[in-house]
């Protein structure tokens, strides 16, 4: 599914990012090569089910999924990670906190009324919150072509 310059490449972009926030756990060199291999298989397992959710989506998100998987298959042919990239790039588009985790949520095969019952919301409160989420990512990132 991925080679291992994508998955370096996606280990250091997250330890980056948890130095970056003083988030990393790590006191001696054996903690670090671990936190490295927990970060790495984290990665292949959110980038496949990331990639299953979008195959598998029917009914009125199934456009949008399919226009998503389309960019994010460009993204990841025109350089390592670009998927990954491309996901974080929707998600920082997304300037509310609540909008990030409901699409995180959505991207990763969680229904509605369970994203509600985590984020303690309605289920008719993370539908309307979904259906603005989408129009914005559509408004300010339609795919130059969809294959």
């Amino acid at each position: 599914m991925v080679d291992s310059q994508d998955l370096f490449s996606t280990i250091a972009r997250r330890l980056d990012t948890l130095v970056r926030t003083g988030e990393v756990l790590a006191l001696n060199e054996r903690q670090m090569w671990a936190l490295v291999f927990k970060i790495g298989d984290n990665a292949l397992i959110d980038k496949a089910r990331v990639m299953q959710r979008l195959e598998r989506v029917e009914g009125p998100d199934s456009d949008v999924a399919y226009e998503w998987r389309c960019r994010l298959a460009r993204a990841e042919r025109a350089i390592p990670g670009g998927a990954e990239s491309e996901i974080d790039g929707m998600l920082s588009r997304l300037d509310d906190r609540v909008d990030r985790q409901i699409l995180s949520h959505w991207l990763l095969g969680t229904d509605h009324a369970a994203i509600a019952e985590e984020l303690e919301m309605t289920t008719d409160a993370v539908r309307k919150r979904w259906e603005r989420i989408r129009s914005h990512l559509r408004s300010v990132s339609v795919p130059s072509e969809v294959h």
